[in-house]
């Protein structure tokens, strides 16, 4: 299956099997891209949201960064279903790199992990010296 569209595509092995020229072996491989041009666009989308990635995690802590990653997760999913008329099968494989991009934006273990060191040091300052 082509990864943004529901058409399923045979292995290229059986197609190449013999095949020495080269302009041959390309042909054949392309074939699936000719017979599905939505595959193109797909292909379109993946590199354009990867290339858009660094954007996210270059983005300031916080609330930017935190919407950045929400916005790169949601246009990837709607644009996919929408742009690329991607299957279900597609969106499931899409589905947990949102989920990871947008958990790594807003980065919740980072306030969890601040509030143990300040309850740790609270608790050492209060505690008499010499124990």
């Amino acid at each position: 299956m082509l990864v943004l569209t529901s058409a399923d595509v045979s292995p290229a092995a059986p197609a190449l099997e013999g095949v020495r020229d080269p302009t041959t072996a390309g042909s054949r491989l392309l074939e699936p891209l000719r017979e599905h041009p939505e595959a193109l666009a797909g292909a379109a989308l993946l590199v354009t949201f990867a290339l858009l990635f660094p954007l996210v995690t270059r983005a300031r802590p916080g609330g930017g960064r935190t919407a950045a990653g929400a916005a790169w997760s949601v246009g990837l999913m709607v644009l996919a279903i929408g742009l690329a008329g991607a299957g279900p099968v597609a969106i499931e494989a899409l589905l947990p790199s949102c989920i990871l991009v947008a958990a790594w934006a807003a980065r919740p273990w980072r306030l969890l992990a601040r509030r143990a060191e300040s309850r740790s040091t609270a608790l050492l300052r209060e505690s008499p010296e010499g124990l």
